[in-house]
């Protein structure tokens, strides 16, 4: 029991870290010693809060989720482009795991149905390597386990849950309703049993432990609540294992001083869905008030005033503001017994510009402009978007259903979309206050004065150090259906108009941010024209399971922006997770005209001006010092990588 208030654990001095080793001796000697489950509790029920949307609500989501299930119940997967994978293991016997926990897990698993065929949650099942279950979690060395991690977040268990609601509606092509309950029963202790508290791969991250923690409590929440009801010996393992969970992300928070990124606000969000949904006690009570009062304060230092996150990726952006989002919703469908104080002023308002940069960076396709890196993380999927081909495969690009969940919390307007009505079930329709809608139109940047320096110093230029990209129009560019939309802080700007979407990256380089997921696209641009993508930013494709394709997508090479001869403008060899220092960009002007911008990390300033025709798109790089020469456009696009929607995909540009 923690008995003065929870109270997180950061790194600091040398001391500190000697002290913190000297502990992680004294506990991993203690698991191997007496086990890591904990002692066998009483019966206990959860709190409930989840309500499956009706079934007339779903549309052509209950298509999709009945042919997802029966996926799951064969134990197939498509893991960050692994394609649909059956995932098993002929082997589950319990002398893998190390030697003071094979009782308890044995015990586990005696509880699983005989025709059960138990899942290899320990497996990359792109490369086929296999960690071992046995190795205490601080000893693991691990280069990527993206792929287990991914399928152990289990976002499946809850589309299984809401495939449950639609047989117990008795929706035709579904199974007995009782048959998904018990598969998720059989999972979820299939995985309690071959990953013990602390051991094996699946306990490495805390992230990843409390993404899967929310996501096994919607789960079985969401089974309840359409009337499905879980055996004793069942509800003892599972509820154990929440606190299990708890108390891992309490000792593991991913917080080092003042830093922190996505990780923490994944951990406070997992703390956060643990505490509600488990009894209130003096531990519980303690992680609640702890995870409340740092969701928001995160919602605040993680996204800035203008609504974006300060990581530099436009898929990190969307999977924190999930986690600000269903965390908001469950503070507020909380009794006022648990004693939390409503959301402070301000998170609606927050809320709302989160959505807003969402959909304005959300092109022609329905596909966001891909900024940063992607790795198509998700803090809860229940409603995922399936892409084209007919093949279940997943469009990760999309946000429509953050945008939903958000209009929800806020009363606003938005596309009819099933996250919506669950999001207000959740919070009990109660709406956030927000303020005013956020104005699509923003004040000009710079002024004529801007434009006409730019012009001044191209004009002096060498023939060799400027070049000139024309795009013809599909369609006459009236100014007044020009909208426009900037985010200095993130470093983005935006036009629309009938038959354009241009988005332009400039800035947002504090160096006080996380800079592990920015690539070298200052100055880039992404263009659509007629509902066609002639420019865009390909992604980033994978991490660490190959380094120099990872260096390959955030290379400048792969973006359409001013080069020098591919010469990088903030260093990629200090690490697959680190960029060189700011290079200067700066937005000069932005406004009805276009665009001016400019950056100084090859020492003389480098720009690109972006002229709006009524008939063409003009783009003008231009290099003031005579030493160095631009690489021409045509190279350029040619060389930029293949186009990857997703972690691990990768597709042909149009």
């Amino acid at each position: 029991m923690i008995d003065r208030g929870f109270q997180p654990r950061f790194s600091g001095s040398v001391a500190q870290r000697i002290r913190r080793r000297a502990r992680a001796y004294l506990s991993r000697t203690r698991d191997r010693r007496r086990g890591t489950y904990l002692p066998a509790a009483g019966a206990q029920t959860g709190a409930r809060y989840f309500q499956p949307p009706a079934p007339d609500r779903l549309g052509e989501w209950e298509a999709v989720l009945r042919d997802l299930g029966e996926n799951y119940f064969a134990h197939r997967f498509d893991i960050l482009g692994s394609g649909w994978t059956e995932v098993r293991q002929d082997d589950s016997s319990t002398e893998r795991l190390n030697p003071s926990n094979r009782a308890a897990a044995a015990a586990i698993r005696a509880l699983i149905d005989d025709s059960y065929t138990p899942i290899d949650w320990h497996r990359d099942i792109k490369s086929g390597h296999r960690w071992r279950e046995d190795v205490w979690y601080r000893d693991i060395r691990y280069r990527d386990a993206k792929l287990p991690w991914e399928l152990a977040r289990m976002h499946h268990l809850a589309q299984l849950a809401l495939a449950h609601a639609l047989a117990q509606a008795g929706r035709p092509g579904f199974r007995v309703a009782d048959i998904y309950g018990r598969e998720f029963r059989n999972q979820a202790l299939d995985f309690i049993a071959a990953n013990p508290p602390r051991y094996g791969i699946n306990w490495c991250c805390t992230m990843d432990v409390a993404i899967r923690a929310a996501n096994l409590l919607v789960a079985h929440d969401l089974f309840r609540a359409a009337g499905h009801d879980f055996d004793v010996d069942f509800e003892r393992v599972f509820w154990r294992s929440m606190r299990e969970h708890g108390r891992h992300i309490a000792a593991n928070l991913e917080r080092h001083g003042d830093v922190r990124n996505n990780h923490y606000l994944a951990n406070i969000a997992g703390l956060l869905f643990v505490a509600a949904y488990l009894p209130p006690d003096q531990e519980t009570d303690s992680w609640l008030a702890f995870a409340a009062r740092e969701l928001f304060a995160e919602a605040g230092y993680q996204f800035h005033a203008d609504g974006s996150n300060f990581e530099s990726s436009t898929s990190y952006h969307r999977l924190s503001a999930e986690m600000v989002l269903y965390g908001t919703a469950l503070l507020l469908a909380l009794p006022e017994s648990r004693g939390i104080a409503p959301p402070p002023d301000g998170i609606g308002a927050r809320l709302r510009a989160m959505a807003a940069f969402s959909s304005d960076i959300t092109g022609p396709s329905g596909r966001i402009v891909q900024i940063g890196d992607t790795d198509s993380g998700r803090f809860l999927k229940l409603f995922p978007t399936l892409a084209e081909g007919g093949d279940l495969s997943e469009e990760h690009l999309d946000h429509t259903s953050l945008i939903a969940g958000i209009s929800a919390l806020l009363g606003d307007a938005a596309p009819e979309h099933p996250e919506r009505a669950l999001i207000a079930a959740l919070s009990q329709g109660r709406n956030l206050p927000a303020g005013e809608p956020v104005q699509a139109i923003v004040p000009t940047i710079g002024g004529e004065n801007s434009l006409a320096d730019f012009l001044e110093v191209w004009n002096a230029a060498a023939e060799a150090n400027k070049q000139v990209a024309r795009f013809p129009l599909s369609e006459t560019l009236r100014p007044e259906a020009l909208v426009l939309a900037a985010y200095p802080d993130f470093g983005l700007y935006v036009f629309r108009a009938p038959g354009l979407y241009l988005a332009v990256r400039c800035g947002g380089e504090n160096a006080g941010h996380p800079r592990g997921h920015a690539h070298n696209d200052q100055l880039a641009a992404e263009l659509w024209i007629g509902g066609r993508r002639v420019i865009s930013d390909p992604g980033s494709f994978v991490y660490t399971p190959e380094p120099e394709a990872r260096n390959s997508y955030r290379s400048v090479r792969a973006h359409f922006t001013p080069q020098l001869g591919g010469i990088e403008p903030a260093a990629l060899d200090l690490g697959l997770f680190a960029l060189g220092p700011p290079t200067g960009a700066a937005c000069r002007y932005f406004g009805p005209s276009g665009f001016v911008g400019c950056h100084r990390a090859h020492g003389a300033p480098l720009w690109r001006g972006i002229a709006l025709g009524t008939d063409a798109i003009e783009i003008s790089d231009m290099v003031e010092s005579p030493e160095h020469v631009l690489v021409a456009n045509e190279t350029i696009l040619a060389n930029q990588p293949p186009y990857s929607p997703g972690y691990g995909l990768q597709e042909e540009t149009d």
